[in-house]
């Protein structure tokens, strides 16, 4: 089990569907107010280690009607979920 918080927003990322994970980084640097070259880095290396066993428990499933959070206007540019913000 991963707790690295920009992991866990793209493991979160990825099951939504929002985008192909090799899209993600502007996701990523949106989301935590990161530089463009610092978020492909940190997906680069979550690509490089991504297991998806480390995800089974602290990701909720996209379905589980949990409470997320989205930016309608921009279809994701924004994406979190209070449960797991206060997880990490």
């Amino acid at each position: 089990m991963t707790d690295n918080k920009y992991w866990i927003y793209l493991e979160n990322l990825r099951k939504s569907g929002i985008t192909n994970m090799f899209g993600a980084s502007p996701y990523l640097a949106d989301a935590f107010g990161l530089e463009r070259k610092d978020a492909q880095r940190i997906l680069a290396d979550w690509m490089r280690n991504y297991d998806p066993a480390d995800y089974d428990i602290i990701v909720p499933d996209p379905c589980s009607g949990c409470d997320r959070l989205y930016d309608c206007d921009n279809m994701g540019e924004y994406m979190s979920c209070k449960k797991l913000e206060k997880m990490v």
